[in-house]
């Protein structure tokens, strides 16, 4: 099946199907206009569903402005057609994705031990679409991986990033579900193209909507819109011929660009691919190329083009460095009023420092 076009709810466990599903006629967005929203989020990634879960925790504890049986208004505007996650943990980074560093260094202690077990009683139902997009290396993972998981062995292992998307999207649906308060949630699909403070109430925001469609009114808005743009290059004037330029791995989606790229390379049997960056990103392209049957069965040389020459250095966790951060070590010991400022230009110090002794950047993660 191709899982790109299909909805998510084909496959998430059916106590699912009922929530997080966008508004859809004009009739009931037009009806949603018309009345003032208490708290507005514009994005859905993982910022805004973190402070949306602890706003419902806290809330038991608030003494609201309304009778009992009048709701609490939050709508959440998103974009995208996958409602949770943003773009590092849902659907538009893939399916086969993984973080980046073992669960046990990605999650504080407190989470580590409900998620471990919250993976392991959902697992058959999780790991469908990794199985319909597993390459080479993903089916490797996965023999090494889905024992250890349904066992809850899982603190060291890279695990598929939607895995967390998911685990977030049912933490709201459970908060609610406890929630004393009468809550209605609601999800509309659209980019938010402007938002103004209201002129006859200061209180208020005005939230305007691509092709100016409809305006809300919203009593406080959180903005979790993620990374700014990707800074793309100029390829009006480039004449491609028989070649591939991808400007945004995650422009639809990462799963939707590595195909181009595997009937790129079906096509040739000696191809040449330019990684320009050495992020995350690109460590992730590298990682999805090379899980093509594609990569194995030609000749495909892979250069990366970035600003230090090299890819980025491993994280070893307590790896042993003589590494101090003496300007954000004198910050914190400091009787000054601390700012924001403060701490990024004695981060700033401590970088350069860095770099002039000669330092890793693994040798400063641990500080």
């Amino acid at each position: 099946r191709d899982l790109k076009n299909k909805s998510m709810l084909n496959w998430v466990k059916d106590d699912f199907n009922n929530f997080g599903k966008y508004v859809e006629s004009n009739n009931q967005i037009k009806q949603l206009s018309s009345k003032s929203i208490d708290l507005a989020f514009i994005g859905s990634g993982l910022s805004s569903s973190s402070t949306l879960i602890e706003y419902i925790n806290q809330i038991e504890s608030y003494e609201f402005k309304k009778d009992n049986d009048e709701s609490i208004n939050i709508v959440v505007f998103e974009k995208d057609s996958w409602m949770w996650g943003g773009i590092p943990y849902g659907r538009r980074s893939g399916y086969t994705t993984l973080i980046i560093t073992p669960l046990d260094e990605f999650l504080p202690a407190s989470e580590l031990t409900l998620f471990i077990n919250w993976m392991a009683d959902n697992i058959d139902w999780l790991i469908i679409p990794f199985n319909e997009n597993a390459g080479n290396r993903s089916k490797k993972w996965l023999s090494n991986s889905i024992n250890k998981i349904k066992s809850k062995d899982s603190a060291r292992l890279h695990i598929p990033r939607y895995f967390f998307g998911i685990y977030i999207w049912e933490k709201i649906k459970n908060a609610i579900n406890k929630s004393s308060k009468k809550i209605k949630l609601e999800f509309v699909k659209s980019e938010v193209t402007s938002i103004n403070q209201c002129l006859d109430n200061k209180n208020q925001y005005k939230i305007g909507l691509e092709n100016n469609s409809y305006i809300f009114y919203a009593n406080q808005i959180l903005l979790g819109i993620g990374i700014p743009k990707i800074r793309s290059l100029n390829h009006q004037k480039l004449e491609l011929n028989n070649s591939l330029l991808i400007n945004d791995p995650y422009e639809p989606d990462l799963q939707s660009n590595i195909t181009e790229i595997k009937n790129q390379l079906d096509k040739n049997s000696c191809s040449k691919i330019l990684i320009v960056g050495a992020n995350a990103s690109a460590l992730e392209l590298i990682y999805q190329i090379t899980n093509l049957d594609s990569f194995e069965n030609n000749s495909v040389k892979l250069s990366i083009l970035s600003p230090q020459g090299k890819l980025p250095d491993l994280f070893i966790k307590d790896k042993k460095t003589s590494f101090s951060a003496e300007s954000l070590k004198e910050l914190s010991n400091s009787s000054r009023e601390i700012t924001a400022d403060l701490i990024l230009d004695s981060f700033k110090d401590d970088l350069n420092y860095k770099d002039l002794n000669n330092y890793n950047i693994s040798d400063t993660l641990p500080v």
